[in-house]
This record gives structure tokens, C-alpha cells and sequence, in this order.
């Protein structure tokens, strides 16, 4: 997943970059129905059987065809996605690689000579280089019961009628067990995202871009069997690679499994959060692939209630018989495990470094390539073929999904009885004593970080535990490190993140989430609050007025249960004298690649359920929308207009869509909750996931809008209108002074208008703020250059803490020093809450 900055390689940029997102909360469905149309010895060595030709159905597309949808060798196997929303897989198909069904690569002792790795990767290779001879062989199934299969659920987007004999064939040129009955050891059941078998959904067309996920479904069945070939593998797949799809597919397989497999992510941006629900299942093991575009966080992946997987560069050591890993960063292709600093995630109580204020990505990792890369088997997409770069569909793949699926069979292998209720799995690898139980990755990049943080993109510079971003703790030396080695009760705290809250407002936020394995009664207490607030001990509702003036609070809430067992979370608060403009100014939301046409409120209507329409741009009062931010934190805004607020209906067009029209203003109605993503303008309400549309993107008046799933087309593409940005050193605004950007007093003249750029900008009047040649230490000045929206730069995303954060780089705009000076040079500093790196923005 490429992500805010593979600045020192020239790869295309997926669409789902996103920056300028406000800061999001999820406030709960409406009722209104919403349309979205321990590891022992190795064992002996095994080559594949013997007499067990593929058994891949050959008709499944013709030569030609395959070869005509054979992506170029290299890339990533799905599409890019062009929306916020939108996930992509984390496969790659590589096709000068051979495949590696006739030749296995090592010895499974060390007393044979081991060879060079050459071919790809199967089953045996995987299980000795993490120590899972006996784990992978006798186990999988459910303490004290072997006639009952663990079972581990993969997620993934669309149909794929051939994922069992593709299975099947994986299983029998491996000489893994077969698969005889649907519910027996290491066999495959298929649902759909509610959990259902029927219908399933359709194999896209054969002219679909999504059709490379039947690829990501292949491996990533083979990888839990090649694991665990005794866990029992239940597929759910989605009817799209949209995350409101997704996220149901994700709470039908936690209901069922306590073991899920995600080798999908999309962008991390600030309002993030507000999707986190569909994650958040204490007692489930959540794994997250980290993406395959190198240094910066992706997302669900940086959320701290799952466990995210990097990547490594898995050969041969010096003695022919080890093996030695590296952090995964293809030289000859532009890929690499990602890592990083989220800007919308709170840091986990487990997790401990300093480099990052808020979550920090990955937690542990897995082989992600190696010189020959690794089989698999599918009939269908990029594998596709009879001989052009595979043998009998046999591919050699990589990426970030390889070694997503491989930590999930292993916490299946580690936790028979499943992991300890109401905990974070993810954990576990935290636990004191459990550096000794992963292999430290001690080399290799995914990018480039500055000195003072280079652990969060450099195993060169781990930390004193092992730990960097790339890797995480390490990777698997059997399975110890996957399950709990704690004694006494284990106190889970959920991090809500930082807040940016109006000085002088009365705010009630939202409860603290604490779980208990032990299901004890929980009391909660913090230090550091904002004078004037508190905590209610028995809720962890967090309540009182933001006091006047600028304040930089770090907050620590402790969570204890009745036996004295307990966790701690460190946030921040914000507040400063913003001068009220912590909203969008006022005027035109122009629909951008639809001509002429803006958002309208025909004929001024301020009745509820007036239709907000489209209609020719024009200096009317029926088209002067504000855009309202809350007085509470981690919530969305509100568009408005006559003193009505744009939310969604419960009507519905012929399309099935629900319409868009004014309703009375309520902060509480997820309906009219909206985030301003700033990458392909896309106004998205977070509760339902849906975006706010054009139905027709044309030039059609009056055609009232709609919700629709985030596709990035046309007519999901707006923009608010300019405004001030305005800094957390009172009276103080960003301004264009000569082509440089600078901190002056708040005047509203022109130079101070700052509009938000469908590429994640904030463009001055076509010129763009930028980081002098993608610098990524402190002290890199900022300039102004003409917008280049190839130029990633000049990307920005909008933090829920105020902060305006380098997606290049991850470090904040900042008035150096705080300075109160007018025309004080702006410049790049780490995050972390200076009144000067505050900033109220569209």
C-alpha cells in the first residue's frame, strides 16, 4: 500500500492518499436504513509429492485471455483504489520468479547442508525458518480436542469460485493433508460478509480491475494451510474492497474465529477512529497487514487494537543452514514494508517508544520475500497461465500479505483455547520476557527517516528492545510469543487519541473503553487533565470546561480493576484562542470536475427535508454553506446553511441511494456528521461510510445529492471554500509573504486564504506550502511552490490534535520556538503539540 511518501522512488500514486481530514467519531448507526449498493523440532525434510500433478482447472481462462490480463511483472496485483474508503490488498506477482513447486529449498535440520534459496518458498521453508516443526504438524486443533480444527477466518474482497481446488492443489503438491469433507482438518469454508453461504459474491468479470483480489484470496488460504495445516480456514468475502463492506465481512468473522486474517490497508488519516469499531473485538486476534509501499502508516493496520505485520527479506545465512532476515525493501522493484508515526491513533498502553506521540506501526513481522519469493496457487487473475511466467498457475509472490496470514495461523498454533478474553492479542508480544521468543531483525530500511527517529524506518537503529518500525519486536521463533504469559488479571486500555478542544466550551467526551480479563469491575482515575475537567471514576467519562488561552495538556488516565491490576494511556489536549474560525469559510462547495456546478439550497429553503441539490455556480445566499466544527473532540462537523444542516434522509432516489437535505442542526445525529478528506474532495459521513455524491455528475440542475459507497468519482469531488488557518499562538495566522510561508497576525486579507487542494495541498492562490526537497529532518524550511500535484511534498494531513502534519515526512508544520513574531519563517519539527504546530483548519 503506498503511503505518504515513497518520496525517493517514482511509483504511481494510489488514490486513497489522503490528506486534511478532520478530526471523526463514530456516534452509532441510526435507525435509517442506509444503502451501500510452541515450536519443537523441525521435521524431515519433504519435497512436494511425487505423482501429484496440479490439479488447477486449465479452463478456468484461456491462454490468451490470461495473458492479455497478465498485470506488468512487479506491481501490485489489485487495483489502486480511488477512494479514502477503498482498500487495496497487499499481494504483489512477481513473474520473472520461478515458481517453486518441484524443488523444496532447505533441509529441515541443520545437519544437511542447506541450499540457496532459488525457488519459492513452500510450506516446509516457512515452517523450519520460524522454528514450527512440531506446532504446524501435530497441533491446530483446540486443547484436548483433535478432532476439532482451530479455526482461523480470513476477510477478503469479492468472489472466487475457485479458491477450494485451488486450495486443494496447493495442499496435495505439498503434501499437506487433504481436504475430504467441508469440516474436516485444514479445509475451506466460503461466506458471504453476513456470514451466510448464499449468495456468495460473483467472480468479477474478466475485465474487472478487481479481479487481482482472487489472487490475495489464493494466498492467503495456502499460507494459513502451509502454517497450520490442521486449522480449519473459513473465508468471508466482502462484496466490495469498500471498508463499509469489509468491516461487516470483519464482525462476521470475529463472531466465529478468534483468529482473523487482513492482508489488506488503505491510508492512515486523522479521523481514522471513527471506523475503529469494526476492528474492535478484544479476544480476537485482528491482524492487519502493513502495506508494501514503504516508510508511513497505513490503516486499519496503525490501529493499536490489532496486531500489524511488516515485511522482511527472508536467505540463506553464512553457514548454509540458518537464515537470516533483513527488513523486506525490493531493489529491484519500488516496494517495501511500511511503517510509521499514525496521525489519527492513540499509542497502546503496551507500547513504549518515544519517537512517536501516538501509535506506532508494526508490532512484528514475516517474511514478506525471498530470492526466489513465495508459491502459491491461483487460477485465476495475474497467476493465470499455462506456461508465460508460471508453471501450471503456479505463482512466486510477495508483499506484506504474505506474511500477514502466516502471524495469524501462528496466534491459532499459539492459542488453543483461544486468547484470554476481553484482551488485545497484540499484546502479548509486549509481555515481559518475550524479546527472547522473536528473532530481532537488526538490518535493512523501508525508507528515510531523520537521525533522531530512525528507528522508525531503520532496524540498523533499533531500540534497546529490539524494536523498529519496519519489523516491530521480530519475527516468530516458534510461538511462545503469541500467547499470554501474564499470571494476573490483564487490563486493556482503548487510547481515544489526542483532543483539540474550543478554550471557554463545557464538553462531555466520550467514555474511556477499558476491558478486564477478568470481567472485574473497573475504576478510573487520571493526572494531567485541563484545569477544570475531571474524570468520573466509575465510567471514564472525561467532563468539564476547556480553560481560556493556549494550553498543552498530556493526560494520563489509569484504569485499575478489584484484584489491582491495571493499564495506563497518555493523551493530549489542545486548546488556544482560535479566534472562532475552526471551520471552513463561507461560500461555494464547488462539484470540481463538474462544470460550473456548486452546492445549492434551491430557492433558500429552510424547511426540513428541503432538498440540497446541484445548480450553476453564482454569488447567491443559496449557495453560502459554513462548515460547522463541534465543541467536542474527535467529532466530525456539520455543513450548514440558514441555520439548517445538511444530513441524509431516510428517502431514497430510484437508484436506491439515500437523498441529501436540510435538517434541524443536532451534534448528536451521526446524519449530518461530515469529514472533509481533502484528497479527491470527498465529503464522507463517517457513521455509514458513504460519501456525499452527485448522482448524475453532470451539469444537470436541481439534481438533489445523495450518499454513495466512496469511489472517487466525479461527482464525489468538491471543494470548501478558502479560509484562514489560523495558529495556536494567539492571533496569529498562516500567510503567503513573498513565496514563503510564515506565521503573521490574522488580518483576513487575501494572502491569508488557504484553500484545501483535491491532492491533500493548502494552496495559496494556486501555490502550494511544500518541505524544502522532502527534507525529513527538524528545522527544514517550508516554501511556497506552484501547486504540482505530482509532488509529494506538498501533501498535508490535518490531525484531530490541530496538527498539519508532512505526509513525507510525518513531522508538524511549526512556528519555531513558538515565535509571537509577525512574519516568523515556518519550518518542520517532530509532533508533538507545541502551541506552535496548532493550527485551526478547513
Amino acid at each position: 500500500m503506498r503511503r505518504f511518501g515513497k518520496h525517493a522512488r517514482q511509483v504511481s500514486r494510489p488514490r486513497w492518499l489522503v490528506a486534511g481530514a478532520v478530526s471523526a467519531c463514530l456516534l452509532g448507526l441510526s435507525t435509517v436504513a442506509l444503502t451501500s449498493a510452541s515450536a519443537g523440532t523441525t521435521p524431515p525434510v519433504s519435497t512436494p509429492a511425487t505423482g501429484a500433478p496440479d490439479t488447477m482447472a486449465t479452463d478456468a481462462l484461456s491462454p490468451a485471455t490470461a495473458k492479455a490480463l497478465e498485470v506488468p511483472s512487479g506491481t501490485q496485483a489489485c487495483p489502486e483504489p480511488t477512494s479514502l474508503l477503498q482498500m487495496q490488498c497487499q499481494v504483489l506477482i512477481d513473474h520473472k520468479k520461478p515458481a517453486g513447486n518441484t524443488t523444496l529449498l532447505r533441509p529441515a535440520t541443520s545437519a544437511v547442508k542447506a541450499l540457496a534459496i532459488s525457488t519459492a518458498l513452500g510450506p516446509p521453508d516457512l515452517r523450519a525458518a520460524y522454528g514450527l516443526g512440531d506446532a504446524s504438524t501435530q497441533d491446530g486443533y483446540v486443547s484436548g480436542d483433535t478432532s476439532t480444527p482451530e479455526t482461523v477466518a480470513i476477510v477478503d474482497a469479492y468472489g472466487d469460485s475457485h479458491i477450494q481446488s485451488d486450495l486443494t492443489s496447493y495442499r496435495k503438491n505439498w503434501a499437506l493433508p487433504a481436504c475430504i469433507t467441508s469440516t474436516g482438518a485444514g479445509c475451506l469454508s466460503v461466506f458471504n460478509q453476513n456470514g451466510g453461504t448464499s449468495p456468495l459474491p460473483a467472480d468479477p468479470a474478466l475485465t474487472s480491475i478487481n479481479l487481482s483480489w482472487e489472487d490475495e484470496t489464493a494466498l492467503d488460504v495456502d499460507m494459513v494451510s502451509a502454517i497450520c495445516p490442521n486449522c480449519h480456514i473459513d473465508l468471508f468475502q466482502a462484496n466490495s474492497d469498500n471498508i463499509s463492506d469489509l468491516g461487516v465481512a470483519d464482525d462476521s468473522a470475529a463472531k466465529v474465529s478468534k483468529f482473523v486474517s487482513n492482508s489488506w490497508s488503505g491510508g492512515d488519516f486523522p479521523g481514522e477512529n471513527a471506523y475503529d469499531s469494526i476492528i474492535n473485538h478484544p479476544g480476537v486476534a485482528m491482524v492487519f497487514a502493513s502495506g508494501d509501499y514503504g516508510f508511513g502508516a497505513t490503516w486499519p493496520s496503525s490501529s493499536g487494537l490489532v496486531t500489524s505485520v511488516g515485511g522482511t527479506y527472508l536467505q540463506n545465512a553464512s553457514d548454509g543452514v540458518d537464515y537470516t532476515e533483513s527488513v523486506w525493501n525490493d531493489q529491484d522493484l519500488p516496494y517495501g514494508t511500511a511503517a510509521g508515526c499514525s496521525s489519527g491513533e492513540g499509542k497502546p498502553s503496551w507500547q513504549a517508544d518515544s519517537g512517536c506521540a501516538n501509535r506506532t506501526q508494526n508490532d512484528v513481522a514475516a517474511v514478506a520475500d525471498a530470492p526466489g519469493g513465495i508459491d502459491e496457487y491461483s487460477s485465476s487473475g495475474d497467476c493465470n497461465s499455462t506456461g508465460a511466467f508460471g508453471q501450471d498457475f503456479d505463482c512466486a509472490t510477495e508483499g506484506t500479505s504474505v506474511a500477514t496470514p502466516i502471524i495469524t495461523a501462528i496466534y491459532a498454533l499459539a492459542n488453543p483455547n483461544g486468547p484470554a478474553a476481553n484482551t488485545y492479542p497484540v499484546s502479548y508480544l509486549y509481555q515481559s520476557g518475550h524479546s527472547a521468543d522473536l528473532n530481532q531483525v537488526g538490518s535493512g530500511k523501508d525508507g528515510t527517516c531523520e537521525s533522531t527517529r530512525a528507528y522508525l524506518c531503520n532496524a540498523g537503529a533499533s531500540l534497546a528492545n529490539g524494536y523498529n518500525g519496519p519489523t516491530g519486536l521480530g519475527t516468530p521463533k516458534g510461538i511462545t510469543a503469541f500467547t499470554s504469559s501474564a499470571t494476573a488479571n490483564i487490563v486493556s486500555v482503548d487510547n481515544p487519541g489526542n483532543y483539540d478542544l474550543t478554550a471557554g466550551t463545557r464538553v462531555t467526551l466520550p467514555a474511556i473503553k477499558a476491558y478486564d480479563s477478568g470481567s472485574s469491575t473497573l475504576t478510573y482515575s487520571a493526572t494531567g487533565l485541563p484545569s477544570g475537567m475531571s474524570i468520573a471514576a466509575g465510567t471514564g467519562v472525561i467532563s468539564g470546561t476547556m480553560p481560556s488561552g493556549t494550553v498543552n495538556d498530556t493526560a494520563t488516565v489509569t484504569v485499575t480493576d478489584a484484584t489491582g491490576a491495571s493499564a495506563s494511556v497518555h493523551f493530549g489536549f489542545a486548546g488556544a484562542k482560535m479566534n472562532g474560525s475552526y471551520h471552513a469559510g463561507t461560500g461555494e462547495v464547488d462539484l470540481v470536475h463538474v462544470r460550473n456546478t456548486c452546492m445549492n439550497d434551491p430557492h433558500n429553503n429552510t424547511k426540513v427535508d428541503a432538498a440540497v441539490a446541484t445548480y450553476p455556480c453564482a454569488v447567491s445566499s443559496s449557495q453560502d454553506w459554513s462548515y460547522l466544527m463541534p465543541a467536542g473532540p474527535g467529532q466530525t462537523g456539520q455543513i450548514s446553511i440558514h441555520g439548517k444542516c445538511a444530513g441524509i434522509l431516510g428517502g431514497r432516489n430510484k437508484a436506491g441511494y439515500n437523498l441529501v437535505g436540510l435538517v434541524n442542526c443536532s451534534s448528536t445525529s451521526s446524519l449530518q456528521q461530515w469529514d472533509l478528506t481533502g484528497y479527491d474532495g470527498e465529503i464522507v459521513n463517517p457513521a455509514h461510510g458513504l460519501c456525499l455524491t452527485d448522482p448524475n455528475s453532470t451539469t444537470a440542475a436541481n439534481t438533489q445529492f445523495d450518499v454513495q459507497p466512496c469511489t472517487g468519482i466525479a461527482g464525489q469531488t468538491l471543494v470548501v471554500p478558502a479560509s484562514p488557518v489560523t495558529s495556536g499562538i494567539a492571533g496569529k495566522c498562516l500567510a503567503d509573504s513573498g513565496g514563503t510561508a510564515v506565521s503573521t497576525a490574522c488580518t483576513g486579507a487575501s494572502a491569508q486564504k488557504v484553500t484545501l487542494g483535491l491532492n491533500g495541498s493548502l494552496q495559496f492562490a494556486g501555490y502550494c506550502i511544500y518541505n524544502a526537497a522532502s527534507n525529513p529532518n527538524d528545522g527544514t524550511a517550508i516554501k511556497l511552490l506552484k501547486c504540482n500535484n505530482a509532488n509529494y511534498s506538498e501533501e498535508w494531513g490535518i490531525s484531530a490534535y490541530g496538527q498539519i502534519e508532512s505526509l513525507t515526512t510525518e513531522k508538524c508544520l511549526a512556528i519555531p520556538g513558538n515565535s509571537t513574531a509577525n512574519g516568523a519563517k515556518l519550518e518542520l519539527e517532530d509532533c508533538y503539540g507545541e502551541p506552535g504546530e496548532l493550527w485551526a483548519v478547513s
